[in-house]
């Protein structure tokens, strides 16, 4: 029988991570429409616009999807902006872990994690990928 290969587990402070992701939140350039937790070097990165269409179109690819109840508004220091988190019906990795960059946001859930700045970035993302569920959320009535 094939061994399953595991992430290696990491220890994520919430405070320091909440205070970086707020930083790089307020500096997004007009080019930028979202920032997110690249895993592999723990470091919050901006996510230009040309890059979320390369990765909206893997997520296509994939499968991905955003569950409704996955998807909120959320401040963060003193600006607002939409958490949504994507998960995939085929493991890809770092989505079969819990998301430390949602769980930062009060979301503790498994995928990866994004906050976009505004409502047409996150249009943007759900009309490209889908989003489903039945759970009720005002964002989408």
């Amino acid at each position: 029988m094939p061994s399953k290969k595991m992430s290696k587990p990491y220890i994520v402070q919430m405070g320091p991570l909440r205070k970086e992701m707020a930083e790089c939140y307020k500096s997004l350039r007009s080019d930028e429409c979202a920032i997110t937790l690249i895993r592999s070097n723990q470091q919050i990165n901006a996510i230009s616009n040309a890059q979320m269409k390369e990765q909206i179109r893997l997520f296509k690819l994939v499968g991905a999807r955003a569950r409704k109840s996955n998807v909120r508004e959320v401040t963060l220091g003193d600006k607002k902006g939409y958490l949504v988190v994507i998960q995939s019906p085929e493991k890809f990795e770092d989505t079969d872990s819990i998301c430390p960059f949602s769980t930062a946001l009060g979301l503790l859930v498994s995928g990866i994690g994004y906050l976009v700045k505004d409502r047409k970035a996150l249009d943007d993302i759900i009309n490209a990928i889908g989003v489903e569920g039945a759970t009720p959320n005002p964002l989408f009535s």
